[in-house]
């Protein structure tokens, strides 16, 4: 069965916070802010390794695209999807988006469900673990923008 995260937070307001905000969630540093070792190739996958789960999680970027820091309304995107080996099949979306008014905003969307024999014996748990990255997504967010 598949099940959606979608979860965001407030970054701040400004170009500067889309700004790094953006750098960071296109270089990986909101990942590594978050606990997750990503070993991007030049073949557009990278590995994903989680401090609290460290099996290598293969994905593929699906797209990666960066907006303009001083147009409201414009939008980074970071998009994956597992590969076989990661331990749920799904999408993973990233957004940094600049609102009219100038608020900056992090959003994590992930469509998945289990892979993997143990992602799917200890389903629960994995679910909870799957939160639980999401939210310190948005943490690092907030700490790599600055706000």
């Amino acid at each position: 069965m598949w099940e959606e995260i979608h979860e965001r937070t407030l970054l701040g307001t400004g170009p500067g916070v889309f700004r790094r905000a953006s750098d960071a969630l296109l270089s990986w540093r909101l990942h590594e802010a978050a606990g997750v070792r990503a070993s991007p190739a030049p073949d557009g996958t990278a590995t994903l390794k989680f401090r609290l789960f460290p099996v290598p999680a293969p994905v593929r970027i699906v797209e990666a695209t960066r907006g303009a820091d001083d147009q409201p309304g414009s939008e980074t995107r970071l998009v994956y999807e597992a590969l076989p080996g990661h331990p749920e099949e799904g999408l993973e979306t990233f957004t940094v988006r600049i609102d009219a008014d100038g608020a900056v905003w992090c959003e994590v969307q992930a469509r998945s469900r289990p892979a993997r024999w143990y992602s799917r014996l200890g389903h629960p748990a994995a679910r909870a673990l799957q939160l639980h990255i999401t939210r310190r997504y948005l943490q690092a967010a907030r700490t790599t923008a600055g706000a």
